[in-house]
């Protein structure tokens, strides 16, 4: 598990938002048992986290087009357990992780 902790820069419909994240990023293990005996090997990466934006979360979370700009931009989702009124949103990442 890769992790960020660090600024980024959100991006909700054409318009950014400073913001603080914390993410992970995950591959699950595949177990298997083909002839030759019990292999472990790398299944799907994904990734997810919290972003603390303060009194812009609402608009983030209102948005329909959402990216995070780290390294590189990605797109994501917003899920449940978030807090608007800390201005804390909880993600889910929709491909390839925005950090190295």
């Amino acid at each position: 598990m890769d992790t960020y902790d660090g600024a980024a820069t959100v991006v909700a419909d054409g318009n950014e938002y400073a913001c603080h994240a914390m993410l992970r990023r995950r591959t699950e293990r595949i177990r298997s048992r083909p002839f030759g005996g019990p292999s472990i090997s790398s299944g799907r990466t994904s990734w997810d986290g919290t972003l603390t934006l303060g009194g812009d979360a609402y608009a983030v979370y209102a948005a329909e087009d959402l990216q995070l700009r780290i390294s590189r931009t990605s797109s994501f989702t917003i899920g449940e357990g978030g807090d608007l009124g800390s201005g804390t949103l909880r993600i889910k990442g929709n491909n390839a992780a925005p950090f190295d």
